[in-house]
């Protein structure tokens, strides 16, 4: 039987079943391997049915042109534990993902391509020296996530393209356009055969989701913008991150449970838990030291 992933306004749809997604955010790379098994089997007894992780490049290129997928960085081994605790799987590989993580992400040689003389942005643009770069992560990172795809027998339902590029689109206009084109083309072309989403920007042939902490203020904007497609929070925020030295942020529980019963209320076909366990920032990888 082949299995498929589609979707239509009110769902995204399993083998032909609607499916509503409760998913907890765990970065694999915050969390040491041995502690992947117990961190996930936590959100599944917590109600969840999902677990998705961004994947940070820099991560896996320490050195330029080295990649390591061993160890605490085998996202292979951590997508295999999630199937194994039946477990669907959303996958955000970027190639930018912010993450409250170094540079976004990206590795610390990209840096080159920054210059404050040159007016032009070329990060996250369709700067032919950034995409080579891109490409070259991608060609490493999209076949593991690719194998692991529902439609080959694996959890992984949904991939997102960057990372809240509407933040930055008006500034790179018609060059951001064709860079957003150019991933969304890249992940296809590379073998990724479930729906592609973005969050905080827009891109054809993907499914534009949401961010917030109360993601269903946002649902009549979402539906006027794409009627037919199904209301997913990417990031349903349950706190806010702490920055060294400054005050410890929390947010009450109950004021995220009336936020989830609003979003399920105005239509909301499914959530991500941003983030359900944070993990550590080991060594100099949080954004902000």
């Amino acid at each position: 039987m082949k299995h498929t992933v589609s979707y239509n306004a009110k769902s995204f749809i399993l083998d032909g079943a609607p499916v509503v997604l409760t998913s907890a955010c765990i970065h694999f790379f915050r969390v040491p391997r041995e502690l992947w098994a117990d961190r996930i089997l936590k959100a599944r007894l917590g109600g969840m049915n999902t677990i998705e992780t961004y994947v940070a490049w820099n991560f896996h290129e320490r050195e330029e042109g080295c990649f390591d997928f061993s160890g605490d960085r085998d996202l292979d081994a951590f997508l295999s534990e999630c199937e194994r605790q039946g477990m669907y799987i959303i996958v955000r590989p970027g190639p930018y993902i912010c993450a409250e993580w170094d540079f976004g992400g990206f590795p610390s040689y990209l840096t080159k391509l920054a210059r404050y003389s040159d007016p032009r942005p070329r990060l996250r643009s369709d700067d032919k020296d950034y995409l080579r770069y891109v490409d070259r992560y991608l060609d490493h990172v999209v076949p593991i996530i690719a194998k692991h795809q529902w439609t080959r027998g694996g959890g992984v339902i949904l991939v997102q393209v960057e990372n809240e590029f509407g933040m930055v689109a008006a500034a790179r206009g018609e060059s951001g356009e064709r860079y957003m084109q150019y991933l969304r083309d890249g992940f296809r072309a590379r073998g990724i055969e479930v729906p592609l989403i973005t969050c905080v920007g827009h891109c054809d042939g993907c499914i534009e989701c949401i961010n917030g902490h109360y993601p269903a203020r946002q649902i009549p904007d979402m539906r006027r913008r794409q009627p037919n497609m199904p209301l997913f929070s990417t990031e349903f925020w349950t706190g806010w991150y702490d920055i060294w030295g400054g005050p410890h942020n929390t947010r009450p529980a109950e004021d995220l449970a009336v936020a989830s019963m609003d979003f399920w209320a105005e239509g909301g076909c499914g959530y991500n838990y941003y983030v359900y366990h944070g993990g550590t920032n080991f060594g100099y990888t949080p954004m902000y030291l």
